[in-house]
This record gives C-alpha cells, sequence and structure tokens, in this order.
C-alpha cells in the first residue's frame, strides 16, 4: 500500500467484527505499518458500549459513528502483537498521550487489515515521563470469561512488558519524531466501505 491509500482496520474475535476503522497509510514497509486516524471518520463500532461481555450477550451488534477528540497516528511492527499510537486533542492539536494498544499482529486482507485487542493497554505522557497499565480488570475479566486463556493473557502481558522496555530505554518508535509530525494536509477522511461486514474481504 502508498501514503494516502485508505485502509480498513477491523477487530475481529471469532468472526464477528467488533469495530471497523478506515485509516489512511503513512508507510506500508517490510518492517511495520503506519496509519493515520483524523476526528470525524466514520467507523463500525460494538454496540452496547459497555465492554466485550455486553457485545458478546448483546448479538455482536455494531453501531454507526465517529472517531471523536483524538487525531492519531499508529505504528505497528510488523508481526508484533502490539500497536503503537500518538496522539493528539483533535480540536486544539496539543498532544495528548503515547499509547500501546496490545492485539494480534496485523493480516492483511483486500480492504486493509484485520486484528483482535486484546484489552490491555499502556498510556504514556508524551514526554514519557510517566506509564501506566490501563484496562488490566477488563483485561483480567476476558481470561476469567474464556475469551483468552490463560496462557494467552501470559503472553500478552509479556509484549506489554516488552513494549514498556523499548519505551524507558526510548527505542523505536519512541525515540523517533512522531509528536511533531503532521499528515499530509491532501488525505481526504476515508469512508467506511459497503462490504466492512464481510469477512475474507
Amino acid at each position: 500500500m502508498d501514503p494516502g491509500d485508505p485502509a480498513l482496520v477491523r477487530n475481529v474475535w471469532r468472526g464477528h467484527i467488533a469495530s471497523a476503522i478506515p485509516m489512511t497509510v503513512v508507510a506500508d514497509t517490510d518492517e511495520r505499518v503506519v496509519l493515520f486516524l483524523r476526528q470525524g471518520t466514520p467507523i463500525r463500532w460494538l454496540e452496547p458500549y459497555g465492554g466485550m461481555p455486553a457485545w458478546v450477550d448483546g448479538g455482536f451488534r455494531t453501531v454507526a459513528k465517529e472517531w471523536d477528540d483524538t487525531d492519531l497516528v499508529q505504528i505497528v511492527p510488523k508481526g508484533r502483537a502490539h500497536a503503537v499510537y500518538f496522539m493528539w486533542e483533535a480540536a486544539t492539536g496539543n498532544q495528548a498521550c503515547w499509547y500501546v494498544n496490545l492485539q494480534e499482529p496485523l493480516r492483511r486482507t483486500p480492504l486493509g487489515f484485520d486484528t483482535y485487542d486484546h484489552e490491555l493497554d499502556v498510556v504514556a505522557w508524551p514526554d514519557l515521563s510517566e506509564w501506566f497499565w490501563k484496562d488490566e480488570e477488563k483485561f483480567l475479566e476476558r481470561i476469567e470469561l474464556g475469551y483468552l486463556t490463560r496462557e494467552q493473557g501470559a503472553a500478552v502481558r509479556r509484549e506489554g512488558e516488552a513494549v514498556i522496555a523499548d519505551l524507558e530505554a526510548r527505542r523505536p518508535p519512541f525515540d523517533e519524531p512522531w509528536p511533531d509530525w503532521r499528515p499530509d494536509p491532501s488525505w481526504p477522511i476515508p469512508s467506511l466501505p459497503d462490504d466492512w461486514h464481510v469477512l475474507g474481504t
């Protein structure tokens, strides 16, 4: 994929799509995929919004909405089970945070990429002076409910610890100038494809 191309990123669990988010390709290399998401992008999101158990019990429904509050660039090393975001407040352009999303490695599709969000995250201040785990209780709930095995849960936490080590040592991408990066102003907000819900596309 080339810079400026649209790429649909879907969160897929056991054949069900929890979210579908159109993004714009910043880079697609042998080492990593970099994507941009702008406030106001039309997305599909799990409903009801009460976390994964409510989504499962509610019949795996999604609703149409827009991505709000932030713009973000997403750096995803190929073959690794995480993505690193840098986020800005959309209304002000102020730096918001680094955000590590622990997830399955990206799987390329004709529309973009599929993955599965593991719930557990790491958040760090823009200057990397502090960091903290996010959604630990929801992550443990997924294990207790059997959405992840204990072995899978342990692997997710190890991946997070490895990224934290990179963060603390200021290794890529945390030593790169993503806080000062801005998208090409000519890039349009991508639309949600009509077949966003069709697996295998």
